[in-house]
């Protein structure tokens, strides 16, 4: 539902905290982390730039049943005939 007149709230600058601007560096997947660390980081990344492993952009993933890392490959390439990249999900 959305408010006719919504009431808006400063925020109180006790408990503020501020995030860094998203890096080139930061996008780069390490395959030596955890691979729950590595899902999240996919998770934060998607949709708006992926995440980045190697060559390829990767959009989904999962922990795998083995408990590694695994980018989920999507159904098929879009109509654009662009290389399609890898897509976003966690398995617990």
């Amino acid at each position: 539902m959305v408010l006719a007149h919504p009431e808006f709230v400063l925020q109180p600058e006790e408990g503020v905290t501020y995030a860094e601007k998203i890096r080139p560096a930061d996008r780069v997947l390490d395959p030596t982390r955890p691979a729950l660390e590595l899902v999240n980081r996919v998770r934060a990344l998607s949709p708006h730039i992926g995440a980045k492993l190697g060559d390829l952009i990767v959009w989904k993933a999962r922990v795998a049943d083995d408990g590694g890392f695994e980018p989920l490959d999507p159904p098929c390439p879009d109509m654009t005939g662009d290389t399609p990249h890898h897509e976003t999900d966690a398995k617990s």
